[in-house]
């Protein structure tokens, strides 16, 4: 989020997790869900929160029936829900400049958290397999991701090691319906 100057109070990353078969079923269910009327085909939270943009000839009873019924469908498929949020001033205060400078981002901790929260998840509800993430399209982020992947990789320890599946990606949601989801 932002002071209105520019500058970011905090750093926020969450999502879901999900077996492949339920995000395609998540899929097809957000889709039949968006092409009902009134029509919602391209889904976006804050837009629909603020009634602007293509949603300013909705009213609020609309976009609240929608909502609730968007919502269903994310509970319905998804299996558990990840997020960290990190305070700029906390950041700035108590992890920058100590940390490796190819990871000092508060970013970067936002990612770590969450990566090994579902590896961690995965471990405890005895789920076998590699999980893969895909993120929302944050254009030249996703290559610093990309390397502080495999940095994360390289610094825990093996049973987490063994969860994490392919180098992360970076798609637009409107290509993706599941990162529809975190919004």
């Amino acid at each position: 989020t932002s002071d209105g100057s520019g500058h970011t109070n905090v750093f926020v990353l969450g999502g879901f997790l999900a077996t492949a078969d339920d995000w395609i079923q998540f899929s097809d269910e957000w889709e039949d869900t968006c092409d009902r009327e009134p029509k919602t085909l391209d889904w976006h939270m804050a837009e629909a929160f603020r009634i602007k943009g293509r949603y300013h000839r909705r009213n609020e009873t609309d976009r609240d029936a929608r909502i609730r019924e968007l919502v269903t469908v994310v509970l319905k498929h998804t299996k558990y829900r990840v997020d960290c949020v990190v305070s700029a001033g906390n950041y700035d205060r108590i992890v920058k400049g100590r940390l490796p400078a190819e990871i000092d981002d508060p970013y970067f901790v936002c990612y770590y958290v969450v990566i090994l929260a579902v590896a961690h998840y995965m471990n405890q509800a005895n789920l076998y397999g590699k999980v893969d993430f895909i993120f929302d399209d944050q254009g030249p982020l996703g290559d610093r991701v990309a390397r502080w992947y495999y940095w994360v990789k390289d610094h825990v320890p093996p049973e987490i090691q063994s969860r994490l599946g392919s180098t992360p990606i970076f798609r637009h949601d409107r290509d993706v319906l599941p990162l529809k989801a975190a919004d």
